[in-house]
Protein backbone atom coordinates (compact mmCIF):
# COMPACT_ATOMS: atom_id res chain seq x y z
CA UNK A 1 0.00 0.00 0.00
CA UNK A 2 0.70 3.50 -0.27
CA UNK A 3 2.38 5.39 2.56
CA UNK A 4 0.38 8.19 4.17
CA UNK A 5 2.04 11.40 3.87
CA UNK A 6 3.29 11.41 7.71
CA UNK A 7 5.61 8.76 6.87
CA UNK A 8 7.32 10.14 4.13
CA UNK A 9 8.08 13.39 6.50
CA UNK A 10 11.41 11.93 8.82
CA UNK A 11 14.49 10.02 8.21
CA UNK A 12 13.17 6.75 10.30
CA UNK A 13 14.41 4.61 8.00
CA UNK A 14 15.21 1.34 9.79
CA UNK A 15 19.02 -0.01 8.93
CA UNK A 16 18.33 -4.19 9.41
CA UNK A 17 21.07 -6.39 7.97
CA UNK A 18 18.16 -7.68 5.39
CA UNK A 19 17.92 -3.70 4.10
CA UNK A 20 21.96 -3.23 3.89
CA UNK A 21 21.72 -6.78 2.12
CA UNK A 22 19.42 -5.32 -0.57
CA UNK A 23 21.46 -2.89 -1.11
CA UNK A 24 24.23 -4.50 -1.80
CA UNK A 25 22.96 -7.33 -4.08
CA UNK A 26 21.31 -4.31 -5.78
CA UNK A 27 25.00 -2.88 -6.24
CA UNK A 28 26.29 -6.29 -7.24
CA UNK A 29 23.44 -7.15 -10.11
CA UNK A 30 23.42 -3.41 -11.16
CA UNK A 31 27.34 -3.63 -11.58
CA UNK A 32 26.91 -7.41 -13.28
CA UNK A 33 24.59 -6.29 -15.79
CA UNK A 34 26.48 -3.47 -16.95
CA UNK A 35 29.51 -5.08 -17.25
CA UNK A 36 27.08 -7.45 -19.80
CA UNK A 37 25.85 -4.43 -21.75
CA UNK A 38 28.79 -2.60 -22.38
CA UNK A 39 31.13 -5.66 -23.21
CA UNK A 40 33.40 -5.29 -20.13
CA UNK A 41 33.50 -9.12 -18.91
CA UNK A 42 37.25 -9.22 -19.05
CA UNK A 43 40.69 -7.73 -18.13
CA UNK A 44 41.21 -6.71 -22.24
CA UNK A 45 38.03 -4.90 -22.41
CA UNK A 46 38.27 -3.06 -19.22
CA UNK A 47 41.09 -1.44 -20.77
CA UNK A 48 39.60 0.09 -23.97
CA UNK A 49 37.50 3.05 -23.06
CA UNK A 50 33.28 2.54 -23.72
CA UNK A 51 33.47 5.96 -25.62
CA UNK A 52 36.32 6.78 -28.24
CA UNK A 53 35.10 9.93 -29.68
CA UNK A 54 32.64 13.08 -28.77
CA UNK A 55 33.60 14.54 -25.52
CA UNK A 56 35.17 11.50 -24.46
CA UNK A 57 38.80 12.71 -25.18
CA UNK A 58 38.57 15.50 -23.43
CA UNK A 59 36.95 13.61 -20.32
CA UNK A 60 40.41 11.45 -20.17
CA UNK A 61 42.59 14.31 -21.01
CA UNK A 62 41.08 15.92 -18.08
CA UNK A 63 41.56 12.79 -16.03
CA UNK A 64 44.98 12.07 -17.26
CA UNK A 65 45.85 15.40 -16.39
CA UNK A 66 45.00 15.31 -12.63
CA UNK A 67 46.49 11.74 -12.09
CA UNK A 68 49.86 13.00 -13.41
CA UNK A 69 48.98 16.31 -10.98
CA UNK A 70 49.47 18.93 -13.52
CA UNK A 71 46.22 20.14 -13.03
CA UNK A 72 44.33 20.73 -9.08
CA UNK A 73 41.10 21.56 -8.37
CA UNK A 74 40.65 25.10 -7.70
CA UNK A 75 43.90 27.01 -9.05
CA UNK A 76 44.59 28.06 -12.23
CA UNK A 77 44.78 24.96 -14.69
CA UNK A 78 47.76 25.19 -17.18
CA UNK A 79 49.00 21.24 -18.59
CA UNK A 80 52.51 21.51 -19.49
CA UNK A 81 52.14 18.10 -21.60
CA UNK A 82 50.15 19.87 -24.31
CA UNK A 83 49.86 22.73 -26.82
CA UNK A 84 54.11 22.57 -26.85
CA UNK A 85 56.64 23.96 -27.07
CA UNK A 86 54.53 26.32 -24.96
CA UNK A 87 51.97 25.00 -21.28
CA UNK A 88 47.91 24.35 -22.71
CA UNK A 89 45.61 27.20 -20.68
CA UNK A 90 42.19 25.51 -19.36
CA UNK A 91 41.13 28.43 -17.80
CA UNK A 92 39.07 29.77 -20.74
CA UNK A 93 35.70 28.86 -19.33
CA UNK A 94 34.27 28.40 -15.40
CA UNK A 95 33.28 24.67 -14.48
CA UNK A 96 32.26 23.92 -11.09
CA UNK A 97 32.87 19.85 -12.25
CA UNK A 98 36.45 19.84 -11.27
CA UNK A 99 36.47 17.22 -7.81
CA UNK A 100 34.66 14.80 -9.44
CA UNK A 101 37.54 14.14 -12.46
CA UNK A 102 39.99 14.92 -9.53
CA UNK A 103 38.46 11.86 -8.05
CA UNK A 104 38.75 9.72 -11.12
CA UNK A 105 42.48 10.74 -11.42
CA UNK A 106 43.49 9.65 -7.91
CA UNK A 107 41.80 6.37 -9.08
CA UNK A 108 43.65 6.30 -11.94
CA UNK A 109 46.80 6.54 -10.37
CA UNK A 110 45.99 2.93 -8.84
CA UNK A 111 44.53 1.41 -11.21
CA UNK A 112 45.28 3.56 -14.56
CA UNK A 113 43.75 5.57 -16.90
CA UNK A 114 41.45 3.50 -19.17
CA UNK A 115 39.93 1.46 -16.19
CA UNK A 116 39.67 4.16 -14.22
CA UNK A 117 37.47 6.33 -16.82
CA UNK A 118 35.38 2.49 -17.47
CA UNK A 119 35.13 2.18 -13.69
CA UNK A 120 33.40 5.49 -13.43
CA UNK A 121 30.87 5.50 -15.64
CA UNK A 122 30.32 1.77 -14.37
CA UNK A 123 29.60 3.72 -10.76
CA UNK A 124 27.42 6.07 -12.21
CA UNK A 125 24.65 3.62 -12.95
CA UNK A 126 25.47 1.84 -9.75
CA UNK A 127 24.88 5.14 -7.58
CA UNK A 128 22.04 6.14 -9.31
CA UNK A 129 20.04 3.09 -8.90
CA UNK A 130 21.33 2.79 -4.91
CA UNK A 131 19.99 6.00 -4.45
CA UNK A 132 16.76 5.60 -5.84
CA UNK A 133 16.21 2.67 -3.82
CA UNK A 134 17.49 4.24 -0.36
CA UNK A 135 14.81 6.95 -1.35
CA UNK A 136 12.26 4.96 -2.00
CA UNK A 137 12.41 2.72 1.45
CA UNK A 138 12.78 6.20 2.97
CA UNK A 139 9.48 7.00 1.77
CA UNK A 140 7.86 3.34 2.83
CA UNK A 141 7.50 1.64 -0.70
CA UNK A 142 7.99 -1.47 -1.21
CA UNK A 143 11.20 -2.87 -1.38
CA UNK A 144 10.36 -5.06 -4.96
CA UNK A 145 9.01 -2.61 -6.39
CA UNK A 146 11.70 0.20 -4.98
CA UNK A 147 14.23 -2.51 -6.10
CA UNK A 148 12.75 -2.64 -9.40
CA UNK A 149 12.49 0.97 -10.19
CA UNK A 150 16.29 1.40 -9.20
CA UNK A 151 17.70 -0.45 -11.76
CA UNK A 152 15.55 1.25 -13.92
CA UNK A 153 16.45 4.30 -13.16
CA UNK A 154 20.03 2.94 -13.13
CA UNK A 155 19.81 2.19 -16.54
CA UNK A 156 17.56 4.97 -17.45
CA UNK A 157 18.11 6.26 -21.70
CA UNK A 158 19.28 9.45 -20.21
CA UNK A 159 22.35 7.54 -19.03
CA UNK A 160 23.20 5.57 -21.90
CA UNK A 161 22.94 8.72 -24.49
CA UNK A 162 24.99 10.68 -22.17
CA UNK A 163 27.22 8.22 -21.66
CA UNK A 164 27.62 7.41 -25.42
CA UNK A 165 28.77 10.92 -25.64
CA UNK A 166 31.03 10.56 -22.83
CA UNK A 167 29.38 13.34 -20.98
CA UNK A 168 30.82 11.29 -17.26
CA UNK A 169 29.70 14.82 -15.23
CA UNK A 170 25.78 14.49 -16.35
CA UNK A 171 25.51 10.70 -15.83
CA UNK A 172 26.03 11.38 -12.60
CA UNK A 173 22.65 12.04 -11.59
CA UNK A 174 22.36 9.54 -8.34
CA UNK A 175 21.70 12.35 -5.92
CA UNK A 176 18.47 13.96 -7.99
CA UNK A 177 15.59 11.21 -5.85
CA UNK A 178 17.44 13.36 -2.60
CA UNK A 179 16.86 16.17 -4.56
CA UNK A 180 13.15 15.63 -4.93
CA UNK A 181 12.85 14.00 -1.32
CA UNK A 182 14.51 17.78 0.26
CA UNK A 183 12.09 19.38 -1.93
CA UNK A 184 9.04 17.16 -0.41
CA UNK A 185 10.22 17.91 3.22
CA UNK A 186 10.40 22.16 1.94
CA UNK A 187 7.26 22.19 0.35
CA UNK A 188 5.87 20.30 3.71
CA UNK A 189 4.01 22.32 5.98
CA UNK A 190 6.02 20.73 8.82
CA UNK A 191 8.67 22.55 10.40
CA UNK A 192 12.65 21.84 9.49
CA UNK A 193 14.44 23.51 11.71
CA UNK A 194 17.71 24.63 11.22
CA UNK A 195 20.15 22.14 12.87
CA UNK A 196 18.05 19.31 13.08
CA UNK A 197 18.60 15.84 11.34
CA UNK A 198 16.27 16.46 8.67
CA UNK A 199 17.85 19.54 7.95
CA UNK A 200 21.57 18.62 8.25
CA UNK A 201 20.58 15.77 5.61
CA UNK A 202 19.00 18.43 3.72
CA UNK A 203 22.27 20.66 3.73
CA UNK A 204 24.36 17.70 2.89
CA UNK A 205 22.28 17.20 -0.15
CA UNK A 206 22.19 20.48 -1.15
CA UNK A 207 25.79 20.80 -1.15
CA UNK A 208 26.45 17.76 -3.00
CA UNK A 209 24.06 19.08 -6.09
CA UNK A 210 26.21 22.08 -5.51
CA UNK A 211 29.08 20.70 -6.38
CA UNK A 212 28.02 18.52 -9.18
CA UNK A 213 26.89 19.38 -13.24
CA UNK A 214 25.10 22.54 -12.67
CA UNK A 215 22.22 21.70 -14.44
CA UNK A 216 20.82 19.48 -11.70
CA UNK A 217 21.57 22.19 -8.90
CA UNK A 218 19.36 25.01 -11.30
CA UNK A 219 16.88 22.36 -11.59
CA UNK A 220 17.12 22.27 -7.30
CA UNK A 221 17.24 25.56 -7.06
CA UNK A 222 13.94 26.23 -8.99
CA UNK A 223 11.85 23.60 -6.83
CA UNK A 224 13.50 25.36 -3.48
CA UNK A 225 12.41 28.60 -5.04
CA UNK A 226 8.59 26.98 -5.28
CA UNK A 227 8.85 25.63 -1.98
CA UNK A 228 10.14 29.11 -0.47
CA UNK A 229 6.36 30.48 -2.50
CA UNK A 230 4.39 28.02 -0.58
CA UNK A 231 6.04 28.71 2.81
CA UNK A 232 5.48 32.76 2.22
CA UNK A 233 1.85 31.90 1.54
CA UNK A 234 1.70 29.73 4.67
CA UNK A 235 3.41 32.75 6.46
CA UNK A 236 5.99 30.14 7.99
CA UNK A 237 8.56 32.20 8.64
CA UNK A 238 11.00 29.90 10.20
CA UNK A 239 10.21 27.33 7.62
CA UNK A 240 11.01 29.67 4.81
CA UNK A 241 14.33 30.49 6.44
CA UNK A 242 15.60 26.50 6.66
CA UNK A 243 14.57 26.06 2.70
CA UNK A 244 16.73 29.99 2.53
CA UNK A 245 19.55 28.34 4.28
CA UNK A 246 19.72 25.36 2.14
CA UNK A 247 19.42 26.88 -1.13
CA UNK A 248 22.58 29.47 -0.04
CA UNK A 249 24.43 26.35 1.04
CA UNK A 250 23.83 24.94 -2.65
CA UNK A 251 24.54 27.59 -3.77
CA UNK A 252 28.14 28.51 -2.27
CA UNK A 253 29.14 25.01 -3.26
Amino acid sequence: PMAGADECRGLRFPIRRAEVARVVALALFVAVLWCNVYDRTSLANWSTPVVYSGDGWSTLAGIKAYRDGEVTPFVFQRVASLNAPFSANWNDYPSNEKLFPYCVGIVARVIGLIPAFNLAFLMASVLAAVAFYIVCRILRRQWMFAFMGAVMFGFSHYMSARLSVSHLGLDYYWHIPFCLLVTWWCLDSRDLPIGSSRWWAAAAVGAVTGLQAIYYAFLFWQFLGFALIAQALRRNRSKAMSVVSIAGISLAC
